[in-house]
């Protein structure tokens, strides 16, 4: 993974989120392990840092904030498609091994905010899709 990139994923049972903004690998990752149920999982990224919350289902949270090395804070990614869940190649080729598999579960909601006025839209995960592997509705 050596340009620009966001990835939100589960590793060795913790929450992660780990980024590059062309001046090397951040990450951040909970504590808590992953068990069944529904996270609520905030990420805000301002310049290199990042702030990521998550909720479990007991309504604990965790706060981690964290940062990208050196100086660059933009995340150069205009051509690229934005995958969730997975993809229907080879997860750990396309992640340069870093995940092994994509995500298997249920995103009820999610939401983005990559526009200049920062507001935040609901993504409509299966009437926006271009494609999708594996995605179903979710039972709630």
């Amino acid at each position: 993974m050596e340009d620009d990139f966001i990835a939100l994923g589960i590793k060795s049972g913790r929450i992660e989120f780990t980024f590059n903004l062309g001046s090397g690998i951040g990450r951040l990752a909970t504590d808590l392990i992953v068990e069944n149920g529904f996270y609520n999982v905030n990420v805000d990224r301002n310049g290199n840092t990042v702030t990521m919350s998550v909720t479990n289902p007991s309504g604990g949270n965790q706060l981690i904030t964290g940062s990208s090395p050196c100086c660059n804070s933009g995340l150069n990614t205009f051509t690229s498609l934005l995958y969730v869940g997975g993809h229907s190649s080879d997860v750990t080729s396309l992640t340069g091994g870093y995940f092994t598999s994509g995500f298997v579960g249920c995103i009820a909601q999610l939401s983005t905010s990559l526009n200049p006025a920062g507001i935040l839209y609901q993504v409509n995960l299966q009437g926006d899709a271009t494609n999708g592997a594996g995605v179903y509705l979710c039972m709630t």
